[in-house]
């Protein structure tokens, strides 16, 4: 089996430290948030001010910014509602229903788009099979993770095994972030 499409193109400790102007100047125009664990934990039901300013900064930078999740349609109603941004739920990831959903309602170029979220099994591998570029952030609180979340953390570990293997560099990188 084949590991690089579980290797996201980039490591940041949160959303909060990526270099988006760069993303931008690189051609970048759409943004995949994951919801749970990457812009809020499970515990809360909508997003804070820290989130809502960098949606803003991000829109102001030309970004157009959705969320893709697993959740449920209320959970991504009331987040999208406060960061004013679009949304699809029960997205299936890692399949490509939901990234195909976006593709097709916004622009086809999956070179456009970049997805940001904080699991290999689900976003990374999701993003990977649409040819869209991920970038792997550390989760938020762990500690607040659904039972089905834990189950996908523990298939990370075999997939860690298999990128320390491949890319030691990429593991570290990620070991790193999550300390």
């Amino acid at each position: 089996m084949k590991y690089n499409s579980f290797k996201p193109v980039k490591v940041y400790k949160t959303i909060y430290d990526i270099d988006y102007e760069s993303l931008y100047n690189d051609g970048k125009r759409f943004i995949i948030f994951d919801l749970d664990n990457t812009i809020i934990p499970y515990s809360i039901d909508t997003p804070q001010n820290d989130s809502i300013e960098l949606i803003n900064r991000l829109k102001n930078i030309g970004f157009t910014c959705l969320i893709l999740s697993n959740n449920h349609n209320e959970r991504l109603y009331r987040a999208s509602r406060t960061l004013n941004i679009d949304y699809i739920a029960n997205a299936m990831k890692p399949f490509k229903k939901g990234y195909k959903r976006i593709l097709k309602k916004y622009d086809n170029n999956p070179n456009l788009y970049f997805a940001i979220g904080d699991q290999l099994i689900t976003d990374v591998k999701g993003a990977s099979r649409c040819k869209i570029d991920c970038i792997l952030v550390k989760p938020i609180d762990r500690s607040s993770e659904h039972w089905y979340t834990k189950i996908n953390r523990a298939m990370e570990s075999f997939v860690l095994k298999c990128i320390k293997k491949s890319d030691f560099e990429l593991y570290q990188e990620i070991m790193n972030i999550r300390g």
